[in-house]
């Protein structure tokens, strides 16, 4: 049972534990200031790589899922998980097979209209 964890929250960084029985068996923490989702699932692969393990070998996930210092990485971070648990049919944060996590922004996020929008 190898469960994954991702935790967007010690923005600019993001870390990756891989847990067995309950028990680290790897970890990686990266910078991620731009382009989270890329990254993260480069450092993910090369991870799974190290430990002779491959995505179908994950049982279950973990997404830290906020608030954070950073919308976009939260939010790219939660995205990725709960895609991961859809293609992998496996549960995230221990939610039924089909439920998914919503991100914690901790405020309402600040939008504003595109440019496009605004030359009109």
């Amino acid at each position: 049972m190898i469960q994954l964890q991702i935790d967007p929250t010690p923005y600019p960084d993001c870390e990756l534990i891989l847990q067995e029985r309950g028990k680290i068996k790897a970890r990686r923490r990266f910078t991620a200031p731009r382009n989270l989702g890329p990254q993260l699932l480069r450092e993910l692969e090369q991870l799974l790589t190290e430990q002779q393990l491959d995505l179908t070998d994950l049982t279950a996930l973990t997404v830290k899922a906020g608030p954070s210092p950073s919308f976009t990485s939260l939010r790219v971070a939660v995205a990725i998980a709960n895609a991961l648990a859809l293609a992998l049919q496996i549960p995230v944060n221990n939610l039924p097979r089909g439920q998914y996590v919503q991100p914690n922004y901790g405020k309402k996020p600040h939008l504003t209209a595109g440019k496009k929008h605004l030359n009109s």
